[in-house]
């Protein structure tokens, strides 16, 4: 700091501080730095004629728009920024326009260049040179990871305008209009574009008519007419017709029309186009063809049919190969199960995974909780699912082909980690799994975990100096079963299987050495879920009954640093041998320096029970401190039997 004396009396003060940064990587990141905001001329690649775009802004009927939907149908986007710096774009500036030729020039810049760096490496290697990181690698990866400057396109904004127009068409707009405005800012060659539509009248729903060429067809629409999601009065909206067709598709295919095509539904809308007129009013007229097939390269066409089973089989062993020739068969209400040798699997387990019924119509909400219950199964691969008519179509023959998973499959996990507990530590998991346990599709997995680890701790190292110290270990079964299991209750009425239900039963154990205070737990759990649909799924632990078995509570204050702290911290005050001898022997020297410590765990519990006994004298305050340590010590060293029931919906 310095003082400068003025003619005026005035004294004026200048400071200059000085900046050193020792560490290299810090030089490196200002170095970089500097570099980026050198090149922050964000029109370094604009031409003189062109004009960097810097925002889109779009109104409709004067008010300013902010939907993103609307706002996605804008083609040329500005560029991104971070904190309002447009970071990717001058990283693309800082990157070399071409690098082949810069380096050329280099290259031939100097007379005899060339021949020298030929005669030093080889000319292999000087053509290397020239696709070097740092000629040519660095420049590709700027702009790979940059952004080319936004410079407006008139023909994607006028792609933009029709892109507009579109949009607001199909919400009944036929006759908006779209401009747009370029323009350009203070800042030179840079400007905003807005696009500006004029929306009009909407065109409103005036009459609904229908001409729907099946009469079986003709019949379901009657009946699910009230619930149509294109109503007259209302402004029309494609959405509507859209989400309309795609209900119609669903009522047909789930009423009994197996091959019900949505191509088959069409709209033809009238109204006045002419802007003279003004008549907003739309005339729709609903039509549902004929089924349409090809065979011979023609197009043939039929009415729609109800189509009911006649008959349903199962095939247990299905092979790609499709030796069926060999299946015996079992008849079980509605279903015919095939098999080979031996049938593996309860006949009522596969009967309440299909839900197709003997003379009932087709449902495609049954086709796909069919699929969805035997995956969920996890005894078979993916299932398939073929139907076929008779040349007199009396009947639908539904064909379900399962291909049975491995009896039983192993598995092994293998972690290697690092924490600031343990310096290195190598779990091992092996796993089994038996599948259709019981012939039921009940599923058995039994997993076993085994860590080990090394630590320094000194508390752990005085009596185990093995390299890998810390141990766990343990094992875990679960049964699952696919259905509710609830002694003298039947569920199915109110959890059907469609609703994919499993009992699950599970059994564990772990045991720790030189972790925490050496936990021994034991954990056994009877749960239910089950899954009403996609979106929903409930979860019930009805008793959850866990056993933890603290082997080594002595190291407490090994393990909570912090209490312990807190326990040294009150008996400082109590150190002193002539005042209180009976404490002496609950002290150590501590490592660092001549301090004393308290002793674990023999010192920190006869210090313990001198204060709560009152066989020292001690202030409140310190009671208090220490009876509160002690009941924590209590609380989280005893042994616990916990018994829960938990709920759980998502």
């Amino acid at each position: 700091m310095a003082f400068n004396n003025h003619t005026n009396n005035v004294f004026l003060i200048s400071m200059r501080k000085v900046f050193r940064f020792k560490n290299p990587s810090a030089k490196i990141s200002l170095l970089f730095f500097a570099i980026i905001l050198a090149s922050c001329n964000a029109l370094k690649r604009v031409d003189e004629y062109e004009l960097l775009l810097k925002k889109n802004t779009i109104y409709a009927d004067d008010a300013k728009v902010n939907d993103e939907a609307i706002q996605s149908l804008i083609i040329q986007e500005p560029n991104s920024t971070l904190l309002g710096y447009p970071l990717r774009l001058n990283l693309y500036n800082l990157a070399k326009q071409n690098p082949d030729s810069s380096f050329q020039d280099w290259l031939y810049k100097k007379e005899k260049r060339k021949e020298r760096l030929v005669k030093k490496l080889s000319e292999k290697q000087v053509n290397r040179l020239g696709e070097s990181f740092l000629v040519k690698g660095l420049s590709e990866w700027l702009k790979n990871i940059g952004e080319a400057p936004a410079i407006i396109d008139t023909s994607d904004t006028r792609r933009t305008l029709e892109r507009l127009k579109a949009y607001y068409n199909t919400k009944g707009y036929f006759n908006n209009n779209t401009t747009y405005s370029i323009d350009t800012l203070k800042r030179g060659q840079r400007a905003e574009i807005d696009y500006k539509i004029t929306l009009g009248k909407p065109y409103m729903i005036d009459s609904i008519d229908d001409k729907i060429s099946s009469k079986v067809i003709d019949s379901i629409y009657q009946l699910n007419k009230k619930e149509s999601l294109i109503k007259k009065g209302e402004k029309f909206d494609l959405v509507d017709f859209v989400n309309e067709r795609k209900r119609l598709t669903s009522i047909f295919r789930n009423t009994g029309i197996r091959n019900f095509q949505a191509s088959s539904i069409n709209y033809a809308i009238t109204r006045d186009s002419s802007k003279a007129a003004d008549d907003q009013k739309m005339d729709i007229a609903l039509n549902i063809d004929n089924q349409r097939t090809r065979s011979n390269n023609q197009i043939s066409t039929s009415d729609y049919k109800i189509e009911k089973f006649k008959e349903i089989n199962i095939y247990t062993d299905f092979i790609l190969r499709g030796e069926e020739e060999q299946h015996n068969v079992v008849e079980y209400g509605d279903y015919n199960i095939y098999y080979k040798d031996k049938l593996r699997f309860k006949p009522k387990t596969l009967a309440d995974a299909v839900f197709f019924e003997k003379d009932s119509i087709y449902r495609e909400l049954d086709r796909s909780r069919t699929y969805r219950q035997i995956t969920n199964l996890n005894v078979f691969k993916y299932p398939s699912i073929a139907f076929a008519t008779d040349s007199l179509q009396t009947g639908l023959t539904s064909n379900i082909y399962l291909t049975e998973r491995p009896k039983y499959s192993l598995g092994m996990d293998l972690d290697v980690s690092h924490s600031n507990i343990q310096q290195i530590g190598l779990a091992f998991s092996p796993s089994l799994q038996a599948r259709n346990l019981f012939k039921g599709a009940e599923n058995l997995s039994l997993t076993g975990r085994l860590n080990i680890g090394s630590s320094n701790d000194r508390s752990i190292t005085v009596n185990d100096n093995r390299f890998f110290n810390l141990l766990e270990f343990g094992a875990d079964i679960n049964l699952t079963i696919p259905r509710i299991s609830f002694p003298f209750v039947n569920t199915s009425k109110v959890i059907p299987s469609y609703m994919l239900p499993q009992t699950r039963l599970s059994l564990g154990t772990s045991f720790q050495k030189n972790i925490g205070l050496d936990k021994q737990t034991f954990n056994s759990i009877i749960g239910y879920n089950w899954t009403p649909n996609d979106l929903k799924r409930h979860n019930v632990e009805l008793l959850n009954i866990e056993f933890v078995n603290n082997v080594n509570p002595d190291r407490f204050f090994n393990v909570y640093q912090s209490t312990y702290s807190r326990l040294d911290d009150v008996a400082i005050s109590y150190q002193d041998p002539t005042e209180f001898p009976e404490l002496a022997p609950f002290f150590e020297p501590s490592e660092v320096g001549n301090d004393l410590q308290l002793i674990i765990p023999s010192g920190t519990t006869g210090f313990t029970e001198s204060i709560i006994q009152r066989t020292v004298p001690s202030t409140t305050e310190d009671f208090n401190e220490v009876r509160s340590i002690e009941e924590r010590r209590v609380r989280l060293t005893e042994n616990n039997l916990i018994f829960a029931t938990n709920y759980s919906f998502s």
